[in-house]
C-alpha cells in the first residue's frame, strides 16, 4: 500500500516538473518583444525602411538616433522626417547606398514660403549626396539697372506681390563671387535675404541651360539625396548573426531573440537533468 502511494506520489511529482520545465522552456523559447518590435519595418505608402529609422510600428529603441523619426501621413500616405526644424518629404530609400531621397515641404507650395531659410545637415546624421548641387535664391534684390547686363544664367522669379522696386533672383553657381561680374556681386549683396536649397545635379542641368522661374520649381521638386551615417557596420554584424539593430540609452544594441547584446546575437542552451 505505502509502496503503490509513493508510485503515485513520484509520478505526480515528475508530472508536475515536466508542465514547469515546459512553461519555463517555452517562455525561454519565445522571442525578446524588443526583437520582434524592431523586427518590422517603417512602412508607408511606397517607402519602406528599417535601421537606423524609427516611427510607426518601430518603437524609438529601434532606431539609432532619436532625430532618425519618420512619420507617415495615413491619408496620403507620404512619409516626412524632420532635422533642425525643417520638415522633408520622403521620396525615395536606397538602404544599399544608404541615401535618403528628399524635398523640402516649404517648397513644395512654390518658391516664396513664409519664413525662407538654409538647409544644412551640419551636425546632423545626414550630409549631401554626391550627385547633389546649391542653388542660391536671393529674396528682396534691388532691380537690374538699365547699364547692368545680367549673366544667362542668373533666373528671376517674383515673390514680391506687385511691388515695382524689387526682385527676386536665384543663380545655380555654388561659387558666385568667382564667376559674376562686380556689379552683379553688388546687387546680390544688397538683397533682404540669402538662402541656399539642394536639388539633384542633373535636374540642374536643365536649370542652367534655361534659368526660369518653372524650372528652378521643378529641380527642387524633385528632390535631392541625403546620405546617413549610424553605425552602419555594426549592424552589419548585428544582422550576420540574426539580431536586429536599434540602440539603448544612446549605444548601439543588437536585439536578439533571447535578449539584447552589445554586437551581435550569442544564444545559449538550457539543460534539465533530473534523477529519482
Amino acid at each position: 500500500m505505502v509502496s503503490r502511494y509513493r508510485s503515485f506520489f513520484s509520478s505526480s511529482l515528475l508530472l508536475l516538473l515536466f508542465v514547469i520545465i515546459s512553461v519555463s522552456a517555452q517562455d525561454d523559447n519565445d522571442p525578446d518583444q524588443r526583437y520582434q518590435d524592431c523586427a518590422r519595418q517603417f512602412d508607408c505608402g511606397d517607402i519602406q525602411a528599417a535601421y537606423p529609422f524609427w516611427g510607426g510600428d518601430r518603437p524609438i529603441h529601434c532606431g539609432g538616433l532619436p532625430e532618425l523619426s519618420l512619420t507617415c501621413n495615413s491619408t496620403t500616405q507620404t512619409t516626412f522626417i524632420t532635422v533642425l526644424d525643417l520638415t522633408y518629404q520622403v521620396l525615395r530609400v536606397d538602404t544599399a547606398n544608404r541615401i535618403l531621397t528628399v524635398v523640402r515641404t516649404d517648397y513644395q507650395r512654390g518658391l516664396c514660403p513664409a519664413d525662407p531659410s538654409n538647409t544644412t545637415v551640419e551636425s546632423t546624421p545626414f550630409s549631401l549626396a554626391p550627385d547633389t548641387q546649391l542653388v542660391t535664391l536671393y529674396y528682396g534684390c534691388s532691380l537690374l539697372g538699365n547699364g547692368i547686363q545680367a549673366p544667362a544664367s542668373l533666373g528671376r522669379f517674383d515673390c514680391s506681390s506687385g511691388s515695382g522696386n524689387s526682385g527676386d533672383y536665384f543663380v545655380t553657381s555654388e561659387d558666385v563671387a568667382g564667376s559674376y561680374e562686380a556689379a552683379i556681386r553688388t546687387l546680390l549683396g544688397r538683397c533682404g535675404m540669402r538662402v541656399t536649397v539642394p536639388a539633384n545635379r542633373t535636374a540642374m542641368a536643365g536649370l542652367e541651360a534655361s534659368p526660369t522661374a518653372e524650372r528652378l520649381e521643378a529641380a527642387i521638386g524633385e528632390g535631392f539625396g541625403a546620405r546617413w551615417t549610424a553605425n552602419d557596420s555594426l549592424c552589419a554584424t548585428c544582422q550576420a548573426s540574426g539580431g536586429q539593430c536599434g540602440s539603448n540609452e544612446g549605444s548601439f544594441t543588437c536585439f536578439c531573440m533571447d535578449r539584447p547584446y552589445d554586437l551581435e546575437c550569442r544564444g545559449g542552451t538550457h539543460s534539465f537533468f533530473l534523477s529519482f
